[in-house]
């Protein structure tokens, strides 16, 4: 994933790495489990992929700097909370 969007030389960056990818096992169905959800197993709840983002593409954060600032940052996703 790092090496897609060019950060591998990041060492700092591949716990986020690891940490997204775990995010994204759990809530892809597994053949082990009948080709379903650990997600929807452990919660009972169906999974919501719309906040789904591919790893390393553009964000934008919101910071209020003053009036005449820019209301926005550009950043790189790396991850989910």
């Amino acid at each position: 994933m790092l090496s897609n969007v060019e950060l591998w030389h990041r060492l700092d960056l591949w716990a986020k790495a690891a940490s997204t990818a775990c995010y994204l096992v759990n809530r892809s169905p597994h053949s082990a489990l009948d080709f379903k959800v650990p997600e929807d197993i452990w919660s009972g709840n169906l999974v919501d992929y719309s906040n789904l983002r591919i790893f390393g593409c553009p964000a934008y954060a919101l910071v209020n700097d003053g009036k005449l600032a820019p209301r926005a940052v550009e950043c790189i996703f790396l991850g989910y909370a």
